[in-house]
């Protein structure tokens, strides 16, 4: 019996120690928890930007590609005129026309590419503008309100 009292006693003890933490303390691990999806959002957005930096490079290697392709097919096209027979000039001809075409569709392929990550970066705040100041206001907060003087959130204290 007396044991189960203790046992009972010391669950209430841990119960009551757990309601007494300090509003300091709860705020302090709601910021810990804030602090670390930010981190995590922050390495999401890092590694989709350098994928965009990726594709973007790709992209333009396949515009050089292209342009080669068609200066080869070009060539090939000036080779067969010299030569003078028809055969050789209409699929040279239909190899410059697929070249062309080739070509076409890289371009677009980059101008696509380039856009989004244009558009993505734009719509992005710099990493001076995500980084938290020391009364937690986003510096993007700070700047808003240099330049209105109002502040965009409540300031807290």
């Amino acid at each position: 019996m007396r044991r189960e009292l203790a046992g009972a006693l010391m669950r209430w003890r841990r119960r009551a120690a757990l309601r007494m933490v300090s509003p300091t303390d709860r705020k302090l691990a709601e910021t810990a928890a804030d602090d670390a999806v930010q981190m995590a959002e922050q390495l999401v957005l890092g590694a989709w930007i350098a994928e965009l930096h990726a594709a973007t490079e790709d992209a333009d290697t396949a515009v050089r590609a292209a342009l080669h392709l068609r200066a080869m097919a070009l060539s090939d096209l000036r080779q067969a005129q010299l030569s003078g027979i028809p055969q050789h000039i209409v699929d040279a001809q239909q190899a410059v026309e697929a070249a062309d075409r080739d070509l076409a569709e890289s371009r677009a392929t980059q101008d696509g590419v380039r856009d989004l990550l244009a558009r993505e970066l734009a719509d992005q705040p710099c990493a001076s503008q995500v980084r938290l100041l020391p009364d937690r206001r986003t510096a993007r907060e700070t700047t808003a309100f240099q330049r209105t003087g109002r502040s965009t959130t409540a300031r807290r204290t």
